[in-house]
């Protein structure tokens, strides 16, 4: 029968974690210290460096925060344009071209075509200088852009006007072997197509 200390949890800064960490660090100690062995690092084990690694590593583990995108119900969003947040001034945004699990999804050379598109034009737009940062979800569902200062309206004029820009682009920006990690993958064609049916929901 296991012991009650097994079950037994604290909270420590409004997170619960399990009171048997130590028993994670002991069982894990020996090992580590054999790893330290084998790189060269003879280092005793003892009650404080290698102790404190292992503590360090098991408890941030437990602990993690998740991140505001991921506390979405992805169930519940449709395409559109939203704002996610704003801290210090800086508006994320969320691009979204496809509805979340949806299994229509933009494909790879598309949005990395997207992606070259959209950044060359919105840091050549009136809002350049507000720019912080722009890309494209791993889901491939859409594209986060990030702004300094500029609010929800404002924001969303903006990148209708930019999207309409990157639809008379006459090739993908960027797009050589020198310039970009993975030149050949690309899709002009499909990244106007994406872009241009996304413009449509955003100006309905």
């Amino acid at each position: 029968m296991r012991s009650g200390r097994g079950k037994e949890r604290e909270v420590r800064n409004g997170k619960t974690r399990s009171k048997d960490c130590d028993g994670k660090i002991r069982r894990t100690q020996n090992r580590f210290c054999e790893n330290r062995r084998v790189q060269g690092k003879r280092q005793a084990c003892g009650k404080d460096d290698c102790r404190k690694v292992l503590e360090d590593e098991i408890r941030s583990k437990e602990v993690m925060d998740n991140i505001k995108s991921f506390e979405l119900d992805h169930d519940k969003i449709v395409p559109g344009f939203y704002c996610l947040g704003e801290k210090n001034n800086v508006y994320t945004y969320d691009m979204r071209f496809k509805k979340p699990n949806g299994g229509d999804y933009i494909s790879y050379a598309a949005l990395h075509s997207i992606e070259h598109l959209f950044a060359v034009v919105i840091r050549n737009s009136e809002i350049k200088d507000s720019v912080v940062y722009f890309g494209p979800m791993g889901c491939r569902t859409g594209c986060y852009l990030l702004l300094f200062g500029i609010e929800e309206k404002e924001a969303k004029k903006a990148v209708c006007d930019c999207l309409k820009k990157c639809l008379e682009a006459a090739e993908v920006y960027g797009a050589t072997r020198k310039e970009c990690g993975n030149y050949l993958e690309h899709d002009l064609d499909g990244a106007k197509k994406e872009i241009a049916a996304y413009l449509e929901i955003l100006e309905k």
